[in-house]
C-alpha cells in the first residue's frame, strides 16, 4: 500500500520540479526511485507468496492423501469397504463443496495478505478523508466477508448432505472414461451413460442451487451497500479537490486507494480463499479423523467380537510353516445390513497337506468359506481355527502372516498395470532374497502353469507392462490374466505358503484347459493343503474329498466316487452338468462327455 501515497507524492512534487527548483528536483528524483522500488518489491511479493503456498499445498496434499488412504488399507480385513458410510467419509474427506484440507490451509496465507492490503488501504483512506469513514469501510468489508463465509458453510453442508449422490456421479462418469468404455460405445451406450451421469449431477446440485437463489437478493443488497459506501467517498473527495481541501497529491492518493478496495472484497470472494475455505476444509478434516475412527469399530457383522489388531494380551502371534490344520467349529456369518445368515452352524476341518473341493450352487456361501479363512471376515459366530489358533484374536502381524501363508485365487484377481513379474511375485517373495532369486521363482511358476509361451510372447517378455495405456504395454485376455493369476499362486508357494485356494481359478478357460490346469496345481503342490471351488464338477473330480455346501450348511462329503455311489444331491448335479456338456458339440466335431462334466 505504500505505492499509493508515493505516487501521490510524486505527482504532487511534479508541479514543483517543472519550475526547475534544484530542491524540488531532487525531491522528486527521490520519490520516483522510490516509487520504483515499490513496484519492484510488490511485483516480487506475489511471486514468494504463489511459492510458499504451493509448497504448503504440496506439502498438505501428500498427507492428506496419504491419510485418506490409510484407513483402507490399514484393516487386514475388508468388512469396512462394503460400508457405505467409510466411503461417503472417504468422498468427504477429498473435499467439501468444490475445496479441500491443502486449499483451505493455503488460503490463509491469502487471506492474512488480503487482511494486511484491507487495512494499509485504509489508512491510507483515513489519513485523508477521516478515520471514520475508513473505519466504516473496513467494517463493511468484514460484513461482507462474514456474510459470504456464512453462504460457503451453509452451501458447503448442504453439498456434504449428499456425498453419496456425488459418488454416484462419479462412479458413472469413471464408467464412461475407464477400462468400460469400449464395451459402452460397442454397444451404444454413451448417451444413455450421458443422460444418467447429467441426470444424476443435477439431482445432487438441485440442492445447492435452492440455496443460492433463497440468499442471492441478500448478497446482492450487501454488494449494492458496500458500492455506494465507495462512491461517497470517492464523490466527497472529488468535491474537496474543486473547494481546495485537498491537495492534487491527496486526491490522486485516496480515489486509487478507493478504486482498490472493492478488489480486497473479489479478492475474499474468489472460491478458494476467505473464511468459507477455512470451514470447509475444516468438514473435510472431521470427516477424515471421523473415517479413521469408522474404520476402527468392529464390524457389524462380528458383534461382540474384537477388531483385528486388538490380539491377545501376553500370547505371541503365532508363525506358521508348511501345510495348516484348517478347522470351522460352528460358523455362522451374516453380510453386514444383510438378514439372511449365509453359513449357519457350518462345521468343516480340513487336514494338513489335504485337498478339499467345495461344491455349491451361486450363493451357498463358497467365496464366503475363502473370506473367512484368510481372515479378512470374521465370524458373526463360532471360530476359524488355524493350527489350533482362532483367527480372530489374532494381532495385524499374526494375521498378516497367516494371510502370507494363503495364497488364494478369487474371482475377482488383482490386474494390476504393472510388469508380469510385479503381478506374478506382488509381496509373495521375501525382501531378503536377490533380483535373480525372485525372477527364478516367477519362471518357475510360469513353468508349472504351462505359460511360458505366453511370456515369450510378449513385447517385453517379463519387463511387459500390462496396460495399453503405457507405452509398450498390452492388454490381456480374461484367460490370459486367469492363467497370471495362477502364476502368482504358485510363485507364494514356492515362496513358502502353506495354504492354496482355487476360487473359480480358471472360469474364463473352456472345460478341459480349466481342468488341466488345476490337476497340474494339484501335483505341483503336493503336501499343501488345497482348497478348490468351482462350478465345474470335471474340476474338483481329483480331490481328496469333495463337500457340498446348500443353505450355508455341508449336505454331503466324500469322494467322487462315493458321492456318485450315494445318489444323493453331488450326483444329481454332476449328471445335469454332464447331459449339458454332452449336449454342446466340441471344437473337433465331436462331443463332450462325461469326461468333460
Amino acid at each position: 500500500m505504500a505505492m499509493l501515497p508515493l505516487a501521490g507524492l510524486v505527482i504532487g512534487s511534479g508541479g514543483r520540479f517543472a519550475s526547475g527548483s534544484g530542491g524540488a528536483a531532487t525531491q522528486f528524483v527521490v520519490l520516483v526511485c522510490l516509487l520504483v522500488a515499490t513496484f519492484l518489491a510488490s511485483s516480487a511479493l506475489p511471486l514468494v507468496m504463489d511459492h510458499l503456498k504451493t509448497a504448503l499445498r504440496t506439502t498438505t496434499e501428500a498427507e492428506t492423501e496419504d491419510a485418506r488412504l490409510m484407513p483402507f488399507v490399514r484393516p487386514r480385513g475388508v468388512a469396512h469397504l462394503d460400508d457405505p458410510i467409510v466411503h461417503n467419509l472417504h468422498s468427504a474427506s477429498a473435499g467439501v463443496g468444490w475445496t479441500s484440507i491443502s486449499l483451505a490451509v493455503t488460503s490463509q496465507i491469502g487471506l492474512a495478505a488480503i487482511h494486511t492490503s484491507l487495512l494499509g488501504t485504509c489508512a491510507v483512506i483515513g489519513s485523508i478523508l477521516g478515520w471514520w469513514y475508513a473505519g466504516l469501510l473496513v467494517g463493511i468489508t468484514l460484513l461482507v466477508e462474514v456474510w459470504l463465509a456464512h453462504l460457503r458453510r451453509t452451501e458447503s453442508a448442504v453439498w456434504a448432505s449428499d456425498t453419496e449422490g456425488q459418488r454416484r456421479a462419479e462412479y458413472v462418469f469413471d464408467l464412461a472414461m475407464g477400462r468400460s468404455a469400449k464395451e459402452l460405445r460397442v454397444f451404444g451406450l454413451s448417451s444413455w451413460l450421458t443422460d444418467r451421469y447429467v441426470a444424476l449431477w443435477k439431482s445432487t446440485m438441485a440442492t445447492v442451487w435452492t440455496a443460492r437463489r433463497r440468499t442471492a437478493l441478500i448478497t446482492a443488497a450487501a454488494i449494492a451497500v458496500y458500492a455506494a459506501a465507495l462512491l461517497v467517498g470517492i464523490v466527497y473527495a472529488l468535491s474537496a479537490a474543486r473547494r481546495g481541501d485537498l491537495s492534487v497529491a491527496q486526491v490522486s492518493t485516496v480515489i486509487p486507494a478507493l478504486v482498490v478496495v472493492p478488489q480486497t472484497l473479489g479478492a475474499l470472494m474468489w472460491w478458494n480463499s476467505g473464511l468459507g475455505s477455512g470451514q470447509t476444509g475444516r468438514q473435510a478434516l472431521r470427516a477424515l479423523r471421523d473415517l479413521d475412527a469408522r474404520v476402527d469399530e468392529p464390524g457389524p457383522s462380528v458383534p461382540g467380537a474384537a477388531p483385528h489388531g486388538a490380539g491377545l494380551q501376553g500370547v505371541v502371534s503365532p508363525v506358521w510353516d508348511g501345510a495348516s490344520d484348517i478347522v470351522f467349529e460352528d460358523v455362522c456369518f451374516r453380510y453386514p445390513g444383510r438378514d439372511r445368515e449365509v453359513l449357519s452352524g457350518l462345521s468343516l476341518r480340513i487336514a494338513p497337506g489335504e485337498r478339499l473341493a467345495l461344491v455349491g450352487v451361486n450363493g451357498a456361501g463358497k467365496s464366503t468359506i475363502v473370506k473367512l479363512l484368510t481372515g479378512v471376515y470374521r465370524p458373526t459366530s463360532g471360530r476359524v481355527l488355524a493350527n489350533g489358533i482362532d483367527l480372530a484374536t489374532l494381532d495385524g502381524a499374526g494375521l498378516a502372516r497367516w494371510q502370507g501363508q494363503v495364497a488364494a485365487i478369487v474371482q475377482d484377481f488383482a490386474r494390476l498395470p504393472m510388469s508380469v513379474t510385479e503381478n506374478v511375485l506382488l509381496r509373495s517373495a521375501p525382501s531378503d532374497r536377490t533380483a535373480s532369486e525372485r525372477l527364478r521363482a516367477a519362471v518357475n511358476a510360469a513353468r508349472r502353469a504351462d505359460a511360458d509361451e505366453l511370456i515369450q510372447g510378449l513385447p517385453g517378455g517379463w519387463d511387459t507392462v500390462l496396460s495399453a495405456e503405457f507405452e509398450g504395454g498390452v492388454d490381456l485376455s480374461t484367460g490370459q490374466w486367469q492363467r497370471l493369476a495362477l502364476m502368482r499362486a504358485l510363485a507364494a508357494i514356492e515362496n513358502g505358503a502353506g495354504v492354496l485356494v482355487l476360487d473359480e481359478p480358471a472360469a474364463a478357460l473352456d472345460v478341459r484347459a480349466e481342468a488341466s490346469l488345476v490337476d497340474q496345481y494339484l501335483q505341483h503342490t503336493a503336501g499343501v493343503t488345497s482348497l478348490i471351488i468351482s462350478h465345474r464338477f470335471s474340476v474338483v473330480r481329483p480331490a481328496d474329498r469333495i463337500v457340498v455346501l446348500a443353505d450355508g450348511q455341508i449336505v454331503e462329503s466324500g469322494t467322487h466316487e462315493e458321492l456318485m455311489a450315494s445318489r444323493g444331491r453331488y450326483a444329481r448335479m454332476f449328471r445335469l452338468q454332464a447331459d449339458r456338456y454332452a449336449a454342446v458339440p466340441s471344437a473337433s466335431g465331436s462331443r463332450s462327455g462325461d469326461q468333460d462334466a
